[in-house]
Parts: structure tokens; C-alpha cells; sequence
């Protein structure tokens, strides 16, 4: 009975928002025309935009090839790890495997195009167009449709999404499920159904077999319901029960454990927890100094997105822009507490919980509903004058404008260069392929790309960075054959351990490879 209620006067509720709305929309926008019809021709250049403008080759990361090698493996019916990549508890740069789906969707493209990479980057491109179609209907009933453009513009134009396109990563088919479940949770509040709430589960369930942190979709409708109607309703408990299936069938299907070594027992000796490899989970810090510092980190990845520090006087730029986006959230948590708006908070206290720091690539999913709030919250500051409004936005939108084409310029020039590094990685892999033993164990700066390219086993460095002797005793409990030095242009923390190393075991570090940025070093007594 309560829910009937609840569903009524959310129906009212909607249809005088819409009125008001729709009263409302020739203040609500730049120019006292229809912007409707220009959405698509908008995404369609946006779209042709990203494509035309594929870069050649690419700039290699772990993250990059570890999901690749997870979609081979799936072709070639071989174990989901690559058990060439030694992770442990002394030495790791990211979980032994990440979630399957977006390996799954490689794994489309790669049987369909084989291994082509341009591809694959179509298909990711294809993704975030999509969550920006998804954006307009989670936004209509809510801003004008004029506002919704600027909104798609500034996401689609700006240079960090558009740079994004050449990396074969998770985060657009990640927007783009997760947009896509919080949009069908917001449709169906007032209308559900079971057919709907199984498409719920499976939303919610392809963004977690992307990234875990999709746990906060599920965590949102719980929160939702909780706080409007006081209880789970039915169709949603169902959702969240196939959702929790999915899960299961998931950790059944697609094994995470790594393939043991054989110095996993030796590992034990030097640490009192064990050799257990971390997981994604590993990565939780509750250290309020570690919260602190997450939050600063991310304050100013925003700023760096926003490519405000070609502005003068950017400093305080930023700050009146986040008062606007703070002014917008409350505004929207005034009106009505939403899913997008549980979801979001949700998202930031799960990354300043987590270690681990990308910051561009972690705030991506939510990225759309900042830039949506400092929208929102200039229309609401300066809605007692029209003409205002109108310059207010338009004045805010030439400025990025201005602040994305110098990006842009920097990004295009920037990696349109001679790429220095990737000729001396070709000549480093050439060398390890050409002139080591299939059977050699290394230890490397990322060792996820050199077993890929050299299909060689690698771990990283171990954790210590000032003791030689732990970094000693960890390769020799692994056996390691070869040590490949970081650049010597990059992190003078390993350069200094290196230089130690070499000072307190210089009888058993031969230099046997040298391109004046990748070093190799043989150890003698690993024979």
C-alpha cells in the first residue's frame, strides 16, 4: 500500500516536473531554438571525430596487454591467467586477472578481426558513444535539451576522453553498462517489472565483470528504496538475487586463483602472511591518511581534466568551478534524492578507500555527472537573469573551448613525436626473444609487458627500494635469471637500488645488454 502511494505521488511528481519543464525551457537554454534535433548530428561527428583521428601503433601498458593475453588465452583454450606473470604478496603491479567480461569482449573482436588492434579501439569507441546517448535520456526530464548538448560537447570534445580512445581499456564499455543500469533503475521506479529487473541484474552484473567497483549499483538501489519506501520491493530483491547469481557463476567459471610456483613455499620464509597474491579487494586502505591523500589526488585529477591551468588565474577558476558543482549536487539533493546522485557519492567514498590511484582513468564513470552538476549549479546561481544565464554558459563554454584546443595541441604534438622509448622497448624485447632461454625467469619494471612480447616469465620489483639485501634474496627465491633496470631517465627511487645492488654484488650482476636506457644484468650464482 505504501509502495502504491509512493508510486502515485511519484507519478504527479513527475508529470509537474515535466510541465515545469517544459514552461521552463526557453530559459533553460542558450539560444531560443530546439536543440533536439542537433543531438544526433552532434554524436555522429563526435563519433567520426574519434575515428578519423586514431592514432597508429600504440603506447603499450600492463593493464592494456593483461587483458588482451586474458581474450587470447579464452581463443586458444588456455588457462584465463597468464601464468607467465609472477604476482605475489613481495612483488605485484596489479591482481593475477582481472574480471572476465571485458576480456569476453576482446575475445568478440579478436575471433571476428583477429589480433587487430584498431579494431578493437572502434569497438571501445562504439561503447562511449553509446553511454553519451545513454546521458541524454538519463538527463531529459531533468535539464533542456540545449543544456544537454553543451553537457555531451564538453564530455565528447574534451581532450583526456578523447586521448582515452587509443588505450585498450575497460572504462567505456564500463560507462556505458553502468549508465545504462542507472538509467533502467530510474525508469523502472515507477513501473516495474520482472522482465526489467532481470535486465537490471544483467546491467549490473556486466559492469561487475568489468570492475568490481560496480558494486555500488546494487549498494545504490538497496539505498534508494530504503530511504523512499522504506523496504526492498519485490522486482528489485529479484534483481539483486540474479545479480548475486551471475556473481557466483562468475567466480565458478572463470578461475582467479594464479598457478602456483614452485618458490611459493620459499616465498613463506621471507614474509610472516604468506605468498597469497593480492586481489583487487588487496587494495583497500582504511588509513584516514591514505583517504586524505586519495582525496587530494583527486581534487586535482579533476583540475588536469578540466585543462584549466591554461587559464589565467586557474587556481581560483577551479575553486568558484567546484562551489558551482557543489551548489548543483545540493540542488539535486534538494529536489529528490536519486540513484545517480547515491551512486556517485558511493563511487568517490569507494575510491578514496582504495589504494590504488589512476587519476583520469578511476573518476572516468562519474566524470559526466560532475560536469552535469557544475551545469546545474550555474543555471541555479544565476537564474534570476535570463540574459546572465545566456552569457554565463556561453562565457564558461568559449573558455574550454579555448582551455581543450591548447590540449588538444599539446596531446597531437606530443605523441605524434618520435617515440623514443618504444624503439628502445622493441630493441630491449628483441634482445630477451633472440637471446635467453623460453625457460628464464626476469624481473622488470612491468613485467605484464615483457611476458607478453617475449612470453618470458616476469615479476616486478620487489617492494623495498633501499635495502639491496631483500632485493637480493627476492631474486634468488625466484630464480631470477635476469634483472632489466629501470630507464635512467624515470623513478630515481629503483635508480638508486639499483646503484646499491650493484655496489654490494658486483661479482654477480653481469651486463650483458645496454641501449642506454633499458640495462639487462645476468645474475651468475642463478645458474
Amino acid at each position: 500500500m505504501v509502495r502504491n502511494k509512493e508510486a502515485t505521488k511519484g507519478i504527479v511528481n513527475t508529470h509537474l516536473k515535466s510541465a515545469k519543464i517544459r514552461s521552463n525551457t526557453k530559459n533553460n537554454t542558450l539560444f531560443n531554438i530546439d536543440a533536439r534535433w542537433l543531438f544526433w548530428l552532434v554524436v555522429a561527428m563526435i563519433a567520426a571525430f574519434y575515428i578519423l583521428t586514431l592514432r597508429p601503433g600504440h603506447y603499450w601498458v600492463g593493464d592494456d596487454l593483461q587483458y588482451i593475453r586474458h581474450a587470447i588465452n579464452l581463443i586458444e583454450g588456455k588457462p584465463y591467467i597468464d601464468p607467465l606473470y609472477i604476482n605475489n604478496a613481495l612483488a605485484s603491479v596489479a591482481p593475477s586477472a582481472y574480471p572476465p567480461i571485458f576480456p569476453l569482449i576482446l575475445f568478440v573482436i579478436y575471433a571476428i578481426f583477429g589480433l587487430n588492434f584498431a579494431a578493437m579501439k572502434v569497438v571501445l569507441i562504439g561503447f562511449f558513444i553509446g553511454a553519451l546517448v545513454v546521458l541524454k535520456a538519463i538527463f531529459k526530464q531533468r535539464i533542456s535539451a540545449i543544456t544537454t548538448l553543451c553537457l555531451i560537447l564538453f564530455l565528447g570534445l574534451n581532450p583526456e576522453f578523447w586521448d582515452f580512445k587509443d588505450r585498450i581499456l575497460s572504462e567505456f564499455p564500463f560507462l556505458f553498462f553502468s549508465l545504462t543500469a542507472l538509467y533502467l533503475m530510474q525508469r523502472n521506479d515507477s513501473n516495474q517489472t520482472y522482465s526489467s529487473a532481470a535486465m537490471l541484474s544483467l546491467l549490473m552484473y556486466l559492469s561487475y565483470g568489468i570492475r568490481e567497483i560496480a558494486l555500488i549499483l546494487p549498494l545504490t538501489l538497496i539505498t534508494y528504496e530504503l530511504w523512499h519506501y522504506r523496504k526492498l520491493t519485490t522486482h528489485s530483491m529479484f534483481a539483486i538475487s540474479l545479480f548475486t547469481l551471475l556473481v557466483l557463476a562468475q567466480r565458478y567459471f572463470f578461475v582467479f586463483d594464479p598457478t602456483h610456483f614452485e618458490f611459493d613455499q620459499q616465498l613463506d620464509l621471507l614474509i610472516e602472511a604468506g605468498a597469497t597474491p593480492p586481489t583487487t579487494f588487496s587494495y583497500i586502505n582504511l588509513d584516514p591518511e591514505n583517504i586524505i591523500k586519495q582525496g587530494q589526488r583527486y581534487f586535482w585529477s579533476i583540475y588536469r581534466f578540466l585543462q584549466l591551468r591554461h587559464l589565467p588565474f586557474s587556481g581560483y577558476f577551479y575553486l568558484f568551478v567546484n562551489i558551482f558543482v557543489l551548489t548543483g549536487y545540493i540542488t539535486v539533493l534538494i529536489e529528490k534524492i536519486r540513484f545517480t546522485e547515491i551512486y556517485v557519492a558511493g563511487y568517490l567514498c569507494a575510491l578514496l578507500l582504495f589504494a590504488g590511484f589512476d587519476g583520469f582513468r578511476y573518476l572516468l564513470p562519474i566524470l559526466p555527472f560532475y560536469i552535469f552538476y557544475l551545469f546545474v549549479g550555474i543555471l541555479k546561481l544565476i537564474s534570476f537573469n535570463h540574459l546572465l544565464k545566456k552569457t554565463a554558459l556561453t562565457g564558461l563554454l568559449l573558455m574550454f573551448v579555448y582551455a581543450n584546443s591548447l590540449c588538444f595541441s599539446d596531446k597531437e604534438s606530443t605523441f605524434l613525436g618520435p617515440n623514443t622509448l618504444s624503439t628502445k622497448n622493441d630493441q630491449l624485447f628483441s634482445y630477451v626473444s633472440n637471446n635467453t632461454l623460453p625457460t628464464d625467469t626476469f624481473v622488470a619494471r612491468d613485467p605484464r609487458i615483457l611476458a607478453f612480447f617475449t612470453r618470458r616469465h616476469a615479476s616486478t620489483y620487489p617492494t623495498s627500494k633501499s635495502n639491496p639485501e631483500e632485493f637480493m634474496k627476492y631474486l634468488r627465491v625466484i630464480n631470477t635469471n635476469y634483472l632489466i633496470a629501470v630507464p635512467r631517465p624515470y623513478e630515481p627511487s629503483y635508480n638508486k637500488i639499483f646503484d646499491l645492488l650493484l655496489e654490494k654484488y658486483p661479482d654477480e650482476l653481469q651486463l650483458v645488454f645496454d641501449n642506454d636506457t633499458f640495462r639487462v644484468y645476468y645474475l651468475t650464482n642463478n645458474k
